[in-house]
């Protein structure tokens, strides 16, 4: 039913973090105008992405009206996001059968189905740099220490080809660290992804992710104040 859509790489200045992903050899691509852009994604022709994204500190605000209207676990993911450090943030899974790739309904049912608590459908929408306007919606899920729930993009974003100068090819395993409680309701999000492995720690979070093909090392580079983010 679902699957890995991609990983978020939370960040204080998406400026610098820009720069400096793109110095260590990523191909970085911004998610609006640069001037208002609060998200940019390092893309691969396969498999999961990765999503830098800044959240302005006035923007934690918005927990409470998204509680009121969306439910509890809109506003515990708010404000997991905005307290969050610099670094691996959270994991976002995406719809596995094309027919429920944009509507997100059907599924929200099938997690009710399976005792989860589910928000509201959260829609969403930005306007690319080229002024293309890109629609999507996603759902999130209590406790937030469990991924969330998107669909795809409507229109779809994924270039049909990158290329990055440090060889990476893709992302090859996300290691995702819950209690186990957690993980017993993280069985009924998410069975058999081909990405994610789960280890039971008290500890909850995104702990580290692998790439394909790697030509530097990134384990000894410092990236935007995580060391060492990736994995070769």
């Amino acid at each position: 039913m679902l699957k890995c859509s991609h990983i978020l790489f939370k960040v204080n200045n998406l400026r610098e973090a820009f720069e400096d992903f793109s110095k260590q050899g990523f191909t970085v691509s911004w998610g609006s105008a640069r001037a208002k852009a609060h998200n940019a994604f390092i893309w691969f022709e396969e498999g999961p992405f990765i999503e830098l994204f800044e959240l302005p500190p006035f923007m934690k605000i918005l927990a409470v009206p998204l509680t009121l209207l969306k439910g509890r676990a809109a506003g515990s993911r708010w404000k997991k996001w905005g307290n969050a450090p610099e670094g691996w943030c959270d994991i976002a899974l995406e719809p596995t059968h094309e027919a429920q790739a944009f509507d997100l309904t059907a599924i929200r049912k099938t997690l009710l189905s399976e005792g989860l608590s589910p928000s509201k459908t959260i829609k969403g929408k930005r306007v690319r740099p080229d002024g293309q306007k890109v629609h999507y919606s996603f759902i999130s899920v209590s406790p937030c220490s469990l991924p969330f729930v998107v669909s795809l993009y409507d229109p779809p974003q994924r270039p049909k080809q990158v290329v990055h100068d440090n060889g990476a090819k893709g992302i090859s395993k996300v290691t995702l660290a819950l209690t186990k409680q957690n993980l017993q309701a993280y069985q009924k999000l998410c069975r058999d992804d081909p990405w994610i492995r789960t280890v039971v720690s008290e500890h909850e979070g995104v702990e580290q992710i692998a790439l394909h093909e790697l030509s530097i090392d990134l384990n000894r580079r410092r990236i935007y104040g995580v060391k060492p983010p990736l994995l070769q």
